[in-house]
């Protein structure tokens, strides 16, 4: 692992789903992220998946904040979430991310949420863009390609 890169966050205990994430971690819902309705505010979900994706990368020795120095860097390109439910104060929310497909210079992470109880909340993808100094795609990295599977890329 190269010295420049942040640590791996500590993990945080998941209940079991019917996805099998390559990571998972629980997130309270804190009173600021609520909306008028009493429930977690839309924009806190994209966070927490967001924390979702930092966390899986640095389990495999990567990190946004690195990345986002070097010559071939990952950009948001596609959103896709579905609202399954709803979470509320206090609730504890697994968060688990893992890398669905790659391509030649895209990456689609596949994100789920639920309740402590099992209760689904949230299903989604979220697609990232390798791209050049100049904003251009760019192939993926060999290394993050080895860290992340080759079985997964597409032709």
């Amino acid at each position: 692992m190269d010295a420049n890169r942040p640590p791996s966050p500590p993990s945080d205990p998941a209940p079991s789903g019917p996805s099998s994430p390559d990571s998972s971690w629980i997130h309270r819902v804190d009173i600021s992220e609520l909306d008028p309705y009493s429930h977690a505010n839309h924009t806190a979900y994209i966070k927490w998946l967001e924390e979702g994706r930092e966390r899986l990368l640095r389990s495999r020795g990567f990190s946004f904040l690195v990345m986002a120095g070097e010559s071939r860097r990952p950009v948001l390109a596609n959103l896709n979430l579905d609202f399954k439910g709803q979470a509320n104060w206090g609730d504890e929310i697994a968060v688990e991310t893992r890398v669905e497909k790659l391509g030649r210079s895209s990456v689609t992470f596949g994100h789920g949420m639920r309740s402590r109880e099992g209760r689904e909340v949230l299903r989604g993808t979220v697609t990232m863009v390798f791209v050049d100094g100049s904003g251009r795609p760019a192939e993926i990295p060999e290394e993050f390609r080895r860290a992340f599977g080759n079985e997964r890329a597409l032709p």
